[in-house]
């Protein structure tokens, strides 16, 4: 199977295996592409492109966060550096910004769907730099504040809402937008819904049966007799709680 890669350093794989591509002029003409003569003209064949299949599964509809989580991990996966490595110029420069773009939009789908999967524990370092990194992004600042207030430390995510509101007000003139602060109001009523998701239930089956009852201790002169009265011939009876006999 051949594939371009963009996501990268531009380059065709097939089977697995590096092909060259010559220099950087040749790499952002013809990446890959291959042209053949067919009856009547020509046609262009173009192998598997990473841009095409990050795309794709990004952009997936599927239901439920399990599986939406699930796609764009592999989606990301298709990334290997920056994009369109190795090849220089003005559109070059350009796609590589917009590429950025998506893939920053698409790191930012998959921190929602965790964060709705009730995972912040697992992403508050993470946040934390990238709240550094983009200090005014209001949707950055959002997961960050949610993912602290999932591990139990709502008064730091409190703290970091009101940080972010002053350097809006201070730099852009702006309140934060209607997002954040229908979380900032969430957060303050204690919505449960925000909490991180208990683990499901385990049921525990059986890997076998119940170890055999053990001796039964203690009433040794009613077992006795229990004992002899299995021994009575048909007809005759004994009343065990008395110890009397008689005969029919």
């Amino acid at each position: 199977m051949a594939i371009v890669r963009l996501l990268g350093e531009v380059g065709v794989e097939v089977d697995g295996q590096p092909v060259d591509l010559g220099a950087p002029r040749q790499r952002c003409v013809l990446p890959g592409v291959t042209i053949e003569r067919r009856s009547g003209g020509y046609v262009l064949l173009t192998p598997a492109v990473d841009l095409h299949l990050f795309r794709a599964l990004r952009t997936a509809d599927v239901a439920g966060d399990d599986e939406r989580g699930r796609l764009l991990v592999e989606a990301l996966g298709h990334w290997r550096g920056q994009a369109l490595t190795g090849v220089d110029g003005e559109w070059a420069e350009a796609e590589r910004e917009r590429l950025a773009r998506e893939w920053l939009t698409a790191q930012h789908d998959l921190t929602d769907v965790r964060l709705r999967l009730g995972q912040g524990g697992d992403l508050v370092v993470e946040l934390a730099a990238r709240a550094a990194e983009h200090p005014l992004d209001e949707r950055v600042a959002g997961q960050y504040v949610l993912a602290l207030h999932q591990i139990g430390r709502t008064a730091d995510a409190l703290e970091h809402c009101r940080r972010l509101r002053e350097r809006l007000v201070e730099e852009l003139g702006t309140d934060p937008g209607a997002a954040l602060q229908d979380l900032h109001r969430r957060i303050l009523a204690a919505d449960p819904a925000l909490s991180a998701r208990p683990p499901a239930s385990t049921v525990v089956t059986p890997a076998q049966l119940p170890s055999a009852p053990g001796f039964f201790t203690g009433r040794v002169s009613q077992l006795a007799e229990l004992d002899r009265a299995l021994t009575v011939p048909l007809g005759e009876s004994r009343c065990v709680a008395t110890g009397s006999r008689r005969t029919a």
